[in-house]
């Protein structure tokens, strides 16, 4: 009888468990090494009995992402520091330019222009238009409009308009006429005034008829005129009606040479006046008044010592005859100083009083006796 054990096959020719090829252990195949496999999908009943799938998310490992969060970091900063800021200079929707770095303002910007203005034009200027300064990032397209303040501002210059400061001087509410500085107002003024300045020596308040003064402010720089035509301004005439009280000797052709017109303009303002009546001691009538825009009011004090001659005073003597005359009392003069004040419009005398006196030595008077028998 056959040994069992014989029948046992041998190692080398047993067949591994499952291998559908019936391959010898150490003829199967290995498979080839590749990624680490996933693992399987687990799948759970829903509750319609139909399988469902849900991932398994592999999870990260903590130092991946501790590297992760300091390589984000460093490329933010390496972006901030690398990255270029500006400011942008806009004027209404005009863009000029942009400048590199943002501690630049617009005021700073107006304040510089401003000082650089009042350097050419020599006085003080005010920009008209509104220069705004916006923060940016220089990049891409804006690299192109770069530029420096040197550049910039001379081409602000070119675009910009601006008033510069004048003094303007005022009659009456009314400006006649605008001059760079106040000094240079003052010079016109002082200019029309100093015909009617009398001679040294004489006490003299000159003013002007009129309310006027010098005020300043921004102007455009085509209003200013030269000191010349300023004089000229405030000297112009106008014709304005005034009066004349007819004294003796007055007649109408004497009045119409006096006031530089005709009988026939003195007859117009005069209703119901004619050549054939002509005028009376006295009367008040109309006459043109050639009115410059400012007229020079003088006043002026002075003090005159005037004698004051003496008095003669006569009594009777009844005991002489009647052509009997004896100074019994000699006379003599006095002597004053009178303070005399004289208004003057632009040279013609207005009035002339007497505003204090000061007796230096009485008089006396000479008393003289005549006969009456």
């Amino acid at each position: 009888m056959p040994d069992e054990r014989n029948k046992f096959p041998r190692r080398e020719e047993r067949v591994v468990y499952g291998n559908k090829n019936n391959k010898g252990r150490h003829e199967i195949e290995e498979r080839p090494k590749t990624r680490r496999e996933r693992p399987p999908i687990r799948t759970e009943r829903s509750g319609k009995g139909h399988p469902k799938k849900t991932r398994n998310v592999n999870k990260i490992p903590q130092n991946y992402k501790i590297i992760g969060i300091l390589v984000t970091v460093v490329l933010l900063v390496l972006f901030f520091l690398m990255r270029k800021d500006g400011v942008e200079v806009l004027i209404g929707e005009e863009r000029l330019g942009v400048l590199e770095g943002t501690s630049i303002t617009a005021e700073a910007l107006v304040e510089t222009l401003e000082i650089q203005l009042e350097g050419i034009v020599g006085t003080k200027v005010k920009i008209n238009e509104t220069i705004v300064v916006e923060k940016i990032h220089i990049g891409g397209k804006n690299k192109k409009d770069v530029s420096t303040m040197e550049y910039l501002l001379p081409k602000i210059r070119n675009t910009i308009t601006y008033q510069v400061n004048g003094a303007n001087i005022i009659v009456d509410g009314s400006t006649i006429a605008t001059l760079a500085t106040v000094e240079e107002a003052e010079g016109v003024l002082k200019t029309i005034q100093s015909p009617y300045t009398p001679t040294e020596g004489v006490e003299t308040e000159i003013t002007f008829l009129e309310t006027v003064t010098i005020e300043e402010s921004f102007v455009d720089s085509n209003q200013m005129v030269s000191a010349e035509n300023a004089v000229a301004a405030l000297q112009t005439s106008s014709i304005i009606t005034g009066t004349h009280t007819i004294k003796e000797g007055d007649v109408l052709f004497n009045l119409a040479i006096e006031y530089e017109t005709s009988v026939n303009g003195i007859l117009e303002l005069n209703e119901g006046m004619t050549i054939e009546d002509g005028t009376f001691l006295g009367q008040i009538i109309n006459v043109p008044i050639s009115k410059p825009k400012v007229s020079v009011k003088s006043i002026e004090t002075q003090v005159f010592t005037t004698i004051e001659p003496k008095v003669i005073e006569y009594t009777t003597d009844n005991t002489q005859k009647k052509n009997y005359q004896k100074v019994i009392q000699q006379g003599r003069a006095g002597q004053k100083e009178s303070t005399i004040q004289t208004t003057r419009i632009n040279g013609f005398v207005i009035e002339e009083k007497e505003i204090s006196k000061n007796v230096i030595v009485e008089p006396i008077p000479e008393i003289i006796a005549t006969g009456t028998r």
